[in-house]
């Protein structure tokens, strides 16, 4: 009997691999409003991170538009806003190379809850969990703006009762400890 046939599944097809985690399946690749740009984007930043076993990575657009086989500027551009500025899965900031490349390092991708409130919250401000481009320019996704747009929002509507039982209605998931 081979070793093959006594291993699990995991063990078989998880060496040499990146496991993604569930919430990865449950939030974003199952949201129909999340593009198929930002998984992309999202799943080759966790390979270039999580994968290789680092905090940080340095990564030009280039290189990710390679690496998620995307088009063009634009739509890498819009990818990483979305997972860095509006989700907060990665915190970035200029690299090494000066303004041809930033560096991700992982920041809210070790836990569900983050992204949960994140999404909630990107929701809250542009009525989508994944703005365009068009709307991150006009109304870009700072904390000044999340911040202003939670007060406005809440006070006025008495939303700020329903952000904690929409949260709660979220599956809870383990965190990854790195």
């Amino acid at each position: 009997m081979s070793t093959a046939t006594n291993s699990t599944l995991q063990q078989q097809f998880l060496s040499g691999s990146t496991p993604i985690p569930n919430w990865f399946f449950e939030l974003i690749l199952s949201n129909e409003q999340v593009t198929d740009s930002v998984s992309k984007t999202f799943l080759f930043l966790f390979r270039k991170t999580v994968g290789w076993n680092n905090r940080s990575e340095e990564q030009s657009l280039s290189q990710i538009m390679a690496g998620a086989n995307l088009k063009s500027r634009h739509t890498a551009i819009h990818a990483v806003q979305i997972l860095c500025d509006c989700w907060e899965v990665w915190k970035k900031t200029r690299g090494q190379k000066g303004e041809h490349s930033s560096i991700f390092e992982i920041a809210g991708v070790t836990d569900q809850e983050v992204i949960n409130e994140r999404m909630i919250l990107t929701d809250f401000i542009y009525d989508t969990t994944c703005p365009a481009l068009n709307d991150l320019r006009d109304l870009p996704p700072t904390e000044e703006t999340a911040e202003s747009q939670e007060c406005n929002q809440c006070t006025s509507s008495g939303a700020i009762d329903a952000l904690p039982s929409a949260m709660n209605a979220l599956p809870e998931v383990q965190p990854m400890h790195f």
